[in-house]
């Protein structure tokens, strides 16, 4: 009788140290929150178009927790978010999210939004942008963007001059080319859509996207912008869920012509970007929504040429 009653207690004790060990491991698990937070710049174009088309298939998803969208103002705030593990998703630029990766950021990039958006501008007269970027200084905003290094690298590549490139904030630079005190600037959309509109004497010189297409061959576009997550927040599955809204969306913006494009433009955002200049956006940008994971080699290409940290395995890649 005692030896059963000593085999009782020794299993009885067993199962109760079972039974904290499961709490305990569950307890430690990643929780995915019932309220996401979804981060992009008002400003944002071309690359939100695919999440403004999905968000009432999203919203409809019982899979996806509730997402609710808010707003980052710089990319000094957009790098505070994404080192702090602050938001779910984050909407803005492969540059952003590579350096933040490289100093520890939980981002993984889940897609690529945005193609076509940097431009060299200046005096319509200007017959040769190549003999002009080698004797004029050239305006670019924001500091530190990745398009000052990449055009560089493509010039240097071809044996031809660098520019001598003087970095500003944006409203120096947007008014600096505005009154015509500088000759050059390297912009992105939709600033450089909103200078050409104030001042009829410049034009389009060149887009980056043209120039690397003419010369190293390949496609007219450049990985500039997408879609990232928090790896610490989100499940994969839940990516993988919303990656595929995402896809779906992007085949009806494809059979959809500009008006309906920019009826889903939301209006507490016309104020920063009105419909008139996002038109003019749309023509010169493509709307195209690719996962990271098949576009590899191009975005492993782009981080070369633009000078951005990456491992060899791309770990930034969903």
């Amino acid at each position: 009788m005692r030896s059963l009653l000593y085999a009782t207690l020794f299993w009885g004790r067993c199962c109760l140290v079972i039974f904290f060990l499961t709490l305990v491991t569950t307890s430690c698990k990643k929780k995915e929150k019932r309220e996401l937070e979804l981060y992009v710049n008002p400003s944002t174009t071309t690359p939100q178009f695919q999440w403004l088309q999905a968000a009432k298939e999203i919203e409809s998803d019982a899979s996806i927790p509730r997402i609710i969208r808010k707003h980052w103002r710089s990319q000094t705030q957009l790098h505070s978010l994404m080192l702090a593990g602050q938001g779910d998703f984050w909407i803005g630029s492969l540059d952003s999210m590579a350096k933040c990766r490289a100093k520890g950021a939980p981002v993984k990039l889940l897609a690529v939004t945005g193609w076509r958006k940097w431009s060299l501008i200046g005096s319509q007269s200007i017959t040769n942008w190549r003999e002009a970027v080698s004797t004029t200084p050239v305006l670019t905003a924001p500091p530190e963007n990745p398009a000052a290094p990449l055009l560089s690298r493509m010039l240097q590549a071809k044996g031809l001059q660098q520019p001598h490139f003087q970095c500003c904030e944006p409203k120096h630079l947007a008014l600096q080319m505005i009154t015509s005190k500088a000759a050059l600037a390297l912009t992105a959309s939709p600033m450089t859509e909103a200078i050409l509109s104030q001042n009829t004497k410049l034009g389009r010189l060149a887009s980056l996207e043209d120039i690397k297409a003419d010369f190293f061959g390949g496609d007219n576009r450049i990985p500039w912008a997408g879609i990232g997550y928090n790896e610490n927040t989100i499940f994969k599955e839940t990516a993988e869920r919303f990656l595929s809204h995402l896809i779906d969306a992007d085949k009806v913006l494809h059979v959809s012509d500009t008006i309906q494009i920019v009826a889903l433009w939301p209006e507490e955002y016309h104020q920063t970007i009105s419909q008139e200049k996002l038109q003019l956006s749309l023509k010169q940008d493509v709307i195209l929504c690719i996962p990271a994971t098949d576009i590899k080699n191009e975005i492993i290409e782009f981080f070369k040429l633009a000078e951005l940290p990456f491992d060899d395995k791309l770990s930034i890649v969903h």
